[in-house]
């Protein structure tokens, strides 16, 4: 817990940044607040909201003169000492990225007590395709067991404005609609209509957005990066055949082609090439094909798999050491890694086994099977597509249904 100096000191850090801020991402992003929202309330509070863009914490935090106390992705503290220093200056601490983390849960609870600001993104992760994606339950009892106010903040057009996976930015508009509920009104809503609020309230889905549609975006390499996410060509169904350029996307095994524009867009750049629609309904029709291959797979049966994959494993310092090349492969039970080199050893992890499976940095995929990491660096592929299969393998359908963990 900080003491009075510390949160000082803290506060100041806090307040010399806001120009920083406001002058490389508050202007050049067209952040604006909407009109209607209500007025920032005054510390301890707990704010939540959606998140689709890396600099969203800024984006948020310029809101409050306050403080804030974020929790974030544990894998930001794993960086150099530079960085930890700076997000420990701006007060961040580490959760598990895709997982409950309880002990993150205590320390928020133990800050609002405190009497400090907590920021918290639900979702625990960014959206991929502009989507809010399932928000992780528990934030509403610590809210509750705070006795503060509930600040909600909806974003929209910070996903186009910078889609995770992209190379580019975009020029457009990015709207924070802020919602403040007082903490006499939270004791009498029940936890699971409070958590309902909050998965309503924060919900976006950029692409479909029709208040988004009143705003021009614009820019280049609309589609560079765009293969880290989607990986099965609409036209012919080849996997990890993918590869973007500029504004378009190509399948390699087919030779089909779609332009994508800023609003993620795809159209067909032939007569003969079927249509996708947008970005999220090449998401859904993925989602659906993983879900029906994956109930016909038979045990034993490859289902998917990814070459030129390079292993990493956790060091004794928190951080991953690079270890061998390989195939990565996987079947209704299992994950396998098999190395290029023919004297490497085979390594399996039973599906059952493994837990907190991420993206880690675009490029990573990343596990646990009981207290050891693995991570797997994807060369132009996507490790999205890893996310998909195991997710859907471990009951995902249900969790998608009620938009919660």
């Amino acid at each position: 817990m900080p003491s009075r100096l510390e949160y000082a000191l803290r506060q100041l850090f806090w307040l010399s940044n806001r120009p920083f801020v406001k002058g490389f991402m508050i202007r050049p992003l067209n952040v604006t607040v909407d009109p209607d929202s209500d007025p920032m309330p005054r510390r301890p509070f707990v704010l939540v909201s959606n998140h689709a863009n890396f600099l969203d914490p800024w984006m948020v935090g310029f809101q409050s003169r306050d403080a804030l106390f974020i929790m974030m992705n544990d894998d930001g503290f794993r960086g150099s000492r530079m960085r930890r220093l700076y997000l420990h200056a701006v007060g961040a601490f580490g959760k598990k990225k895709g997982a409950h983390d309880y002990k993150a849960m205590k320390r928020t609870l133990n800050l609002l007590k405190g009497g400090f600001p907590v920021l918290i993104f639900p979702e625990g992760q960014t959206s991929w395709d502009g989507e809010t994606q399932p928000i992780y339950s528990g934030v509403e009892k610590i809210i509750k067991r705070g006795r503060c106010p509930l600040v909600m903040m909806h974003l929209r057009g910070n996903f186009l404005t910078r889609p995770w996976w992209a190379e580019h930015s975009r020029k457009g508009k990015i709207v924070v609609k802020i919602k403040v509920l007082d903490a006499g009104i939270l004791g009498s809503i029940p936890d699971p209509d409070l958590l309902e609020t909050i998965k309503t309230y924060i919900y976006n889905n950029d692409i479909k957005n029709p208040e988004n549609r009143a705003v021009p975006f614009t820019g280049s390499g609309m589609a560079v990066g765009l293969e880290r996410f989607v990986w099965i060509c609409k036209q012919c169904g080849a996997e990890d055949a993918l590869v973007t350029g500029g504004n378009t996307i190509t399948c390699t095994a087919c030779s089909a082609s779609w332009e994508m524009d800023a609003r993620c867009v795809l159209t067909p750049r032939m007569p003969t090439i079927g249509p996708i629609g947008d970005l999220h309904d090449w998401t859904a029709w993925h989602k659906q094909e993983v879900k029906a291959r994956v109930a016909r797979a038979r045990r034993g049966a490859l289902l998917t798999e990814s070459k030129d994959v390079l292993m990493q494993t956790e060091g004794p310092g928190g951080e991953f050491v690079d270890r061998i090349t390989g195939t990565l492969s996987l079947y209704p039970e299992k994950i396998v890694f098999a190395p290029s080199d023919s004297g490497g050893a085979i390594v399996e992890w039973p599906l059952d086994t493994i837990e907190d499976y991420v993206i880690q940095l675009k490029d990573l995929f990343e596990f646990r099977n009981g207290k050891e990491y693995l991570r797997f660096l994807f060369r132009g592929h996507s490790p999205m597509k890893w996310i998909f299969y195991v997710r859907y393998m471990k009951g995902y359908d249900e969790i998608e249904e009620r938009g919660y963990y």
